[in-house]
């Protein structure tokens, strides 16, 4: 057996390369090499597949904000929580039936896509309506105040607010939301496959995998798009209210996370090839689910449980992935909002965990209660 740390983690190596043992190092203290038995797997140990990172799905099914969260199921979408003019619900609402594919959530409603392409708006969770001021939609987004989309021409385009530049259009301040906004202007040659938003900023992942932000990613906004020139080969972008990720096929790189997380400054995540079907982020916390159906957190745990590891205190310097406590389920998509967690299993029962304060969890109440793991939603 080889024995290695990685980031705090401690992991032993099968040297027939098959399969990689996973020992979380939850006390900062190593295992001696010789006591490290292959064979023997609890939730601090276990087997990882050695595969890269892959998306099963780049469809967002699940997505909240503060006070509320929107998912997908079976093509219809449903509401919990809110507060003020928001729809009030602590159990799943249908709000619309249909044949939904991608959902995103903003402050005080939500943006949706169909299969058909079609664009979907709410401004409050009660009322829906369909947005045919554009067509060919094929990536939405949503952050604090604002919606974006990606065409399938390539345009990237922004409804609501500018405060921070995030129409992309090189100007500072203003606000559309009547309408959207005119296609960002974005480099030469730069041909995007995703876009992707958090608190007030956007970005995109390029065809040959570059990223570019613009918005608050300086104290004063930025109105032009900026090549993040830290990552490349880039599959995927995760924007958080604070702080960005980047994942790759073999690593994650995060920046701009606050130091209450991790030390100042930008940092590399090496996660190696431990089969991660699905990881994203958000409000400083990351998810990962794995192909095997487990569930992984990192990140800040602060008041609330979201890293879902049964207490409410702390948390992780970003990239020591604990197993969040699912039991026996096995999970096929992960979701989340600010201060919550969210995972459909295999039977297509929606859990979650963390915040509460408006029944976002959908567990029939408002409050916190016990909700530091994993709940079924009624």
């Amino acid at each position: 057996m080889t024995h290695v740390e990685d980031i705090g983690v401690i992991t032993a190596i099968d040297p027939a390369g098959d399969t990689v043992y996973l020992e979380i190092a939850c006390q900062g203290r190593e295992t001696p090499p010789e006591q490290v038995d292959p064979t023997y797997v609890t939730p601090d140990r276990i087997p990882i597949v050695r595969n890269p990172i892959k998306y099963t799905s780049w469809n967002q099914k699940i997505d909240g904000n503060i006070h509320h969260t929107v998912f997908i199921k079976d093509g219809a979408i449903y509401w919990m929580g809110g507060t003020g003019g928001q729809r009030k619900s602590m159990t799943p609402t249908l709000v619309k039936e249909g044949n939904f594919i991608q959902i995103a959530s903003t402050l005080n409603g939500f943006i949706a896509l169909d299969a058909g392409g079609n664009l979907w708006l709410s401004e409050d969770g009660y009322n829906i309506q369909q947005d045919t001021e554009v067509d060919g939609v094929i990536n939405i987004a949503a952050g604090d105040g604002f919606y974006a989309i990606l065409t399938s021409g390539g345009q990237v385009r922004v409804k609501g607010s500018n405060e921070y530049g995030q129409h992309g259009r090189g100007s500072v301040g203003g606000n559309n939301a009547g309408k959207w906004g005119e296609p960002a202007h974005l480099p030469a040659g730069a041909t995007p496959i995703q876009v992707a938003a958090g608190g007030y900023k956007i970005g995109i992942v390029t065809t040959n995998g570059e990223v570019y932000m613009w918005g608050k990613i300086s104290p004063f906004g930025q109105g032009t798009p900026q090549l993040i020139t830290d990552v490349s080969s880039v599959q995927r972008l995760e924007i958080g209210d604070e702080g960005n990720i980047a994942i790759t096929p073999n690593q994650i790189v995060a920046w701009d996370i606050p130091q209450v997380v991790v030390p100042a400054g930008r940092i590399s995540l090496n996660v190696g090839d431990r089969g991660f079907n699905k990881v994203i982020f958000k409000n400083r916390v990351i998810y990962a689910l794995r192909e095997d159906g487990l569930v992984f957190s990192s990140g800040d745990n602060n008041n609330f449980g979201q890293l879902g590891l049964g207490f409410a205190a702390g948390g992780t310097k970003l990239g020591d992935f604990y197993l969040v406590k699912t039991g026996t389920a096995r999970m096929t998509d992960i979701g989340a909002g600010r201060n919550t967690g969210y995972a459909f299993d295999s039977f297509g029962n929606l859990w979650s965990w963390g915040q509460n304060t408006e029944g976002q969890l959908g567990l029939g109440f408002s409050g916190q209660g016990n909700n530091y793991h994993p709940v079924k939603v009624k």
